[in-house]
C-alpha cells in the first residue's frame, strides 16, 4: 500500500508468533463464544458501535501450545473442506429435486 492512515479509533495489534499463530488468533476471534463476548461489550450509537481497545485487551482467551494450535487449525481446515463439499452436494440435490418437480429431469444424479 503506497499510503496508509492509522487512527486510535482502530488500533492495530500484532501477534507474537512465539505465543500464538496469527491464523489461530484469527480463528479464535471468529468463534461463536468470542463473538458473543464481543457483542456483549459493544457500546455506542447505531452508526458508531465499538468495543473500547482496553476492554478488548482484557478479554481472556485460551492460548494452548503452538503444536495444539496447529492441530486445532488443521482440524478446522479439514472441517471447512468437508462443509464446502457437503454444501455443494446439498445444492446439487436441491437443483435435482427442483428439476424433477418442474419435469426437466426424471431421476436424480448421484
Amino acid at each position: 500500500m503506497p499510503r496508509v492512515v492509522f487512527s486510535s479509533e482502530y488500533p492495530i495489534y500484532e501477534v507474537n508468533p512465539s505465543v500464538a499463530l496469527p491464523e489461530y488468533v484469527k480463528f479464535l476471534f471468529r468463534t461463536a463464544n468470542f463473538r458473543d463476548q464481543i457483542n456483549s461489550l459493544i457500546s455506542g450509537a447505531s452508526g458508531r458501535k465499538r468495543v473500547e481497545p482496553s476492554t478488548l485487551e482484557n478479554i481472556e482467551v485460551p492460548i494452548p501450545s503452538i503444536a495444539t494450535q496447529k492441530a486445532i487449525l488443521s482440524h478446522w481446515q479439514k472441517a471447512e473442506v468437508e462443509l464446502k463439499r457437503a454444501s455443494l452436494i446439498a445444492s446439487r440435490a436441491a437443483r435435482d429435486v427442483e428439476e424433477m418437480i418442474l419435469g426437466t429431469r426424471t431421476a436424480p444424479v448421484i
